[in-house]
């Protein structure tokens, strides 16, 4: 695993067919290619409706500048149903992208909707050993599958 900052990066709404074009490997920021941002509306067996964000992967090493090192790795893909994240899986190569797009739909389908979710205070998170950032930083545990979670209200 290489060591520096590792994460996904577009530069445009793009297509799947920009996702097969790009070429991963290494480049320096200077010359990397501008990488696409792909969404999709999908529909699973049962007809629920699945958003799913396609972006692509990178990490890169040393002080950022023109130079620094960066290599495209892959891409991540994040399903969404009524605009929270249900799923998610990662490939090494777009032509992967196909194969795991639907399992990834219908496990987005059949995920918990968490309904009737608590919110947990910070001294329970700190009993409990569950990261709290504090001010704006709601984490909430669903009473049907025990999933704790948290999002950032900070806007």
């Amino acid at each position: 695993m290489p060591k520096g900052m590792i994460g996904q990066a577009w530069n445009y709404q793009g297509t799947m067919d920009d996702l097969r074009a790009l070429k991963l490997g290494e480049y320096t920021r200077e010359n990397c290619p501008k990488t696409p941002l792909v969404s999709l509306k999908m529909q699973s067996e049962n007809g629920t409706e699945i958003e799913v964000s396609i972006y692509t992967n990178y990490w890169c090493d040393g002080p950022y500048g023109p130079d620094q090192p960066m290599t495209l790795c892959g891409f991540s893909l994040y399903a969404y149903r009524g605009g929270e994240q249900k799923a998610n899986k990662s490939v090494d190569a777009a032509d992967e992208i196909d194969l795991v797009l639907p399992d990834l739909v219908e496990e987005a389908a059949a995920a918990c909707q968490h309904k009737g979710s608590r919110e947990l205070k910070m001294p329970e998170c700190r009993d409990r050993r569950i990261y709290h950032a504090g001010n704006c930083f709601h984490v909430l545990e669903c009473p049907t599958c025990g999933e704790v979670y948290s999002y950032d209200s900070s806007g």
